[in-house]
């Protein structure tokens, strides 16, 4: 019944924003033609793909709570990125947006857009953040890219036993690279109230499966970036240790940490400088190649 609500609830997100997105003339209304996948509809300016009716967005299994890598999966990559620590400037509290708007950054929240998609979460729980299914679109054109249920990479079941997550999990963080969906997810509280959360996942977009399931406690908060062969990401929760951590993109195994002063909560990069603010310092690394 989750998956059925969830799946309803990405086609009316994805129908709305047709909508909106649309022009209001109703000239060529009708305009539309079967595609495989969908109805291919023509509206002023805007192009999208948008599902059958009865297509219900693709729900990713969870093969396993413990970390995870398909058959799929490239090799590990023999090159990635380094950090040199530049600066760092500590506080009693450090705001993250404050931050962000000094450095000409956005502050990092979902839904949201990089050079060529944008990102809308969906769902929302009882706090209104905890989305679990996530809908794709071209940036520049508007047009439908795709939807995907993680309702089960949340909260199960999985192989292990037949219970659901102890503690809600969700999407922090989204960005798609060459055909491939990385996933950021977690839950606002302590490790022991769900130790195998917090992590990274990388889903084939084109056959719908996990391709790689991280260790658990390596990313929460705000966002994840990815440089060349490596992705950035981090964890960190009070009384809990706190770290930056690199994974192989490919895979998803752990290629370094650094031990930070407090939790991490949003990183940048800018002209080979990576950005990181925390809940009391503001680092600056230099990005070696």
């Amino acid at each position: 019944m989750k998956n059925k609500i969830l799946g309803i609830l990405l086609l009316g997100t994805i129908i709305i924003s047709c909508f909106t997105g649309c022009s209001s003339d109703n000239s060529d209304a009708g305009n539309a033609e079967t595609v495989k996948g969908g109805v291919q509809i023509t509206n002023g300016d805007y192009l999208f793909e948008e599902p059958d009716g009865d297509m219900e967005p693709p729900a990713i299994e969870n093969p396993t709570w413990k970390k995870y890598k398909s058959p799929a999966c490239k090799p590990t990559s023999d090159k990635h990125i380094s950090l040199t620590e530049t600066k760092k400037d500590s506080s009693d509290y450090l705001d993250t947006e404050v931050w962000a708007t000094k450095n000409g950054f956005e502050y990092a929240r979902m839904p949201y857009s990089d050079d060529k998609y944008r990102y809308d979460p969906v769902g929302g729980g009882e706090y209104g953040y905890e989305y679990q299914g996530i809908n794709i679109w071209d940036k520049d054109s508007d047009e439908y890219v795709a939807s995907f249920d993680l309702s089960l990479v949340c909260n199960g079941p999985d192989e292990e036993s037949d219970d659901t997550s102890s503690a809600t999990q969700f999407i922090n963080w989204a960005q798609v690279l060459d055909n491939t969906l990385y996933v950021s997810i977690g839950h606002n509280g302590y490790s022991s109230e769900e130790p195998w959360s917090n992590y990274m996942v990388a889903i084939d977009m084109k056959t719908n499966k996990l391709l790689w399931r991280s260790e658990p406690n390596v990313s929460n908060f705000n966002n994840f970036k990815i440089v060349d062969d490596t992705i950035i990401c981090g964890y960190g929760f009070t009384a809990e240790p706190d770290y930056l951590y690199l994974l192989d993109r490919y895979t998803g195994d752990k290629v370094d940490e650094i031990k930070l002063d407090s939790a991490p909560s949003q990183f940048e990069v800018k002209d080979d400088v990576l950005y990181v603010a925390t809940y009391n310092t503001a680092y600056e690394f230099r990005i070696n190649h």
